[in-house]
């Protein structure tokens, strides 16, 4: 198997589906990485002055304005706290914000699936903007490469505003909770961090915040979706090739040379459309208007010439 390293600058769409097939062990940039720590760095060093922080020393969303206590108020209950708790309090802050959004629902993802969520989410943390400590993406690193995939129930998302409650389910895994598939095999998260020799991962200041959010389930739905649409593609222009010769649409004979000239005229659309002459090639124009005005041609249009589009997606 081989390896590929995460920079955070340069994953390509090709690296995504390697790594969702399983074909691709994952390294993380040694430069990279401790970028990551000394922004994770930083961060422990304005905690230990008392600076107030969104979402590590206050509360999160309309708790803003909040700022976390020195203890638990739980603590103070008539009796003693019922829930004896270990760690410091914005550790469990971390903590409970993973645990209490991963609440969807269906039928899990495809394991192909929530592999590509881990490798874009530890691509995307590798930039060293979020606090993460570099311990943490390696703790990330070493599930994937163990072969464990978190169970992600495939409803829950709330779309723009982030995909938090599928990448909770991908981080709680980490924590020693949730589920995951191992061999297979479905079973609880922290048996499958044991039988991967694996140790849970107590989170530190604003590490729940950087693992869940985001929108990498959509965006490795998206990968995926464009890399089955360009095997598809792939095939549409091979069959043309193999059965009509379509750089030589005169010499197909009968109802095949019409479906030659169609094609022959959606490969040189194609190419306008990548390098935009398109719309200013009078001769370009008029086989873009010919591929419309032959039946059926319209939907081939749609497909061959998606390459404008992807070329912009080619490195999440």
């Amino acid at each position: 198997m081989r390896t590929i390293t995460l920079t955070g600058n340069d994953l390509a769409r090709a690296d995504v589906a390697a790594f969702a097939r399983f074909e691709a062990r994952i390294a993380l940039d040694a430069q990279g990485l401790a970028g990551v720590q000394r922004t994770a760095d930083f961060l422990a060093e304005q905690v230990r002055r008392g600076e107030p922080i969104y979402g590590v020393t206050t509360g999160f969303g309309s708790n803003a304005d909040k700022l976390l206590g020195a203890h638990r108020a739980r603590d103070e209950l008539p009796g003693g706290n019922p829930e004896a708790v270990t760690g410091t309090l914005l550790e469990e802050l971390q903590r409970n914000l993973v645990v209490t959004h991963a609440v969807c629902v269906g039928e899990p993802f495809a394991p192909e699936v929530v592999r590509a969520m881990l490798a874009i989410r530890i691509n995307t943390l590798m930039r060293g903007h979020s606090g993460i400590r570099a311990s943490t993406l390696q703790a990330m690193a070493a599930l994937y490469n163990a072969g464990i995939v978190p169970v992600v129930p495939c409803k829950g998302s709330v779309g723009a505003s982030g995909d938090l409650a599928p990448l909770s389910h991908l981080a709680i895994v980490l924590l020693g909770e949730g589920e995951a598939f191992l061999g297979g095999e479905r079973m609880d998260g922290g048996e499958a961090l044991r039988r991967a020799g694996l140790a849970p991962v107590v989170l530190s200041f604003k590490e729940g915040l950087a693992l869940n959010n985001g929108t990498t389930q959509m965006l490795a739905c998206a990968a995926l979706a464009l890399d089955r649409l360009d095997a598809l593609v792939a095939g549409l222009v091979d069959d043309g090739l193999d059965v009509e010769r379509w750089d030589r649409p005169r010499q197909a004979d009968g109802p095949l040379r019409g479906l030659a000239c169609r094609l022959r005229d959606l490969r040189r659309v194609n190419a306008a459309i990548e390098d935009g002459s398109l719309f200013t090639n009078d001769a370009l124009l008029g086989a873009f208007r010919r591929a419309r005005g032959r039946g059926g041609s319209v939907h081939l249009l749609g497909l061959v010439s998606h390459g404008g589009v992807h070329s912009h997606i080619e490195h999440l």
